[in-house]
């Protein structure tokens, strides 16, 4: 008798499991945690792929680094609920993003960590992202025109 008693337990516990998975997932909730679990672990990623960069004697950010720490922070940003098409939100994920890889970098020298938290800064003002297949950032009005470092036309090009 004592055995049926725990068995019916049994069964209303698994019962009641089973309520709340339906619940969970008819709310949406399943995936909401799923899209933050995966924008922490890019963060992660961006924090980890900056404390090797600092250790590194690379002086800027080779195209894997970057574009690792890039999304970095735009999932910071997403996290954060800050845009990532402003500079300055950029600039505060770059910080939390800094800070998180400050706290696992190990032993490092002052310049070489600061020149790091310079080159995160760096990336984070130039990024260019896209909305509406419309870019955000500075072109300032060129984006079609080659010009030279000291903004110049380019001759020679057809124009």
């Amino acid at each position: 008798m004592r055995g049926d008693r725990e068995e019916k337990r049994a069964n209303e516990a698994e019962n009641r499991l089973s309520d709340i998975e339906r619940f969970i997932s008819f709310s949406g909730a399943s995936e909401a945690y799923e899209h933050w679990n995966n924008l922490q672990t890019i963060v992660k990623k961006a924090a980890q792929a900056l404390a090797d960069w600092a250790h590194s004697t690379a002086s800027i950010f080779n195209h894997d680094d970057e574009r690792i720490i890039g999304q970095g922070i735009i999932a910071q940003c997403q996290l954060n609920g800050l845009n990532p098409c402003q500079e300055a939100d950029r600039m505060k994920a770059a910080n939390n993003i800094a800070d998180m890889a400050d706290s696992i970098v190990g032993n490092i020298g002052r310049f070489q960590w600061d020149i790091a938290v310079t080159r995160i800064g760096q990336l984070a003002s130039e990024m260019r992202l896209s909305t509406s297949g419309q870019s955000v950032g500075g072109s300032n009005g060129n984006a079609d025109e080659l010009t030279n470092w000291d903004g110049t036309k380019k001759r020679g090009i057809g124009l």
